[in-house]
């Protein structure tokens, strides 16, 4: 975890026309807005923050805030230090505070304040936790996309192919079309396909099939999803599509994966005997291994 050490947190409350003047200190000042707005100045520069949103303060930075709306405004703010280079770097990028309307900082900031008013043995250790999650949100916007693919094992592929595959990664469950995906990459479609098909000898709706039933696999075998909606949450339109799909890649049918593949199997690394899987498939012991699948290599077509 980061190294974070949170030093203050208040629930405040600023009436209209109420706030604080210019000042500054050595650690970062977090505002989480619960309800109503502040207009927040960092290094004369000034944002609003209403209810949901969250604005970092860096440390050293001069900063004033005032509410200049009716309704008293509800933050929650914390003081904190922070050592992680990486991170810092992230959050201070292009100067100036940090900023984020994502729900789910004002979810983790009222965990925050219910562990400080809690005083529990472990409150201070969840607090800090709870803290680096939001820090990670905020720091979001500022990580670059990886271009190489998590699942799919692209070695000697084209920069053009690693692009496909990592956007049928991200989009694997939504329903688009190959226009679609050309549009998204800048591409003609004809030469997108055909540039794909060259570098790998397999089509990318092959791929983006693999992508889908490498992810449906995962989920049958350890999830508690029924197969209908692993179909949908694959991006399968319809439950015939996906067992159709599935069985042309897996060999078996996804019901007969569940029965041989139970969700009580330990990842690697974790005491699971590999050996011991009875039917083992390829594909299947990829998957339950947490390998990524040879593009080049992998037989599509059975």
């Amino acid at each position: 975890m980061e190294s974070i050490q949170i030093l203050w947190l208040n629930r405040s409350f600023t009436p209209q026309s109420a706030g604080v003047k210019t000042h500054t200190h050595p650690y970062y000042h977090f505002f989480i807005m619960a309800a109503g707005t502040l207009a927040v100045t960092v290094e004369n520069v000034t944002r609003t923050v209403s209810g949901g949103s969250a604005l970092l303060v860096p440390k050293t930075a001069r900063h004033s805030y005032l509410n200049n709306d009716a309704e008293t405004a509800e933050c929650i703010e914390i003081k904190f230090t922070l050592q992680n280079p990486g991170l810092e770097s992230r959050l201070t990028e292009g100067g100036g505070a940090a900023y984020s309307d994502d729900p789910a900082i004002l979810l983790l900031g009222e965990k925050i304040a219910e562990e400080f008013v809690s005083l529990g043995p472990n409150a201070d250790e969840a607090a800090r936790s709870y803290l680096a999650a939001i820090l990670q949100i905020m720091a979001r916007p500022k990580r670059t996309r990886s271009a190489t693919p998590s699942y799919i094992d692209t070695t000697g592929c084209s920069d053009l192919t690693k692009q496909v595959v990592s956007y049928l990664e991200a989009h694997y469950g939504e329903q688009f079309s190959l226009e679609d995906l050309a549009k998204e990459l800048s591409y003609n479609k004809t030469y997108l396909c055909t540039a794909f098909r060259r570098d790998t000898k397999a089509t990318i709706m092959d791929c983006l099939n693999l992508i889908r039933i490498r992810h449906a696999a995962g989920m049958i075998s350890y999830s508690e999803l029924s197969i209908a909606e692993v179909a949908r949450a694959c991006g399968f339109g319809t439950a015939s599509h996906f067992n159709h799909v599935f069985q042309h890649v897996i060999g078996t049918t996804p019901s007969a994966v569940r029965k041989a593949y139970p969700n009580h199997i330990l990842p690697a690394g974790e005491g699971r005997n590999k050996e011991k899987i009875s039917h083992p498939d390829r594909l299947l012991y990829n998957v339950l291994a947490g390998e990524e699948i040879p593009l080049r290599t992998w037989p599509f077509r059975r």
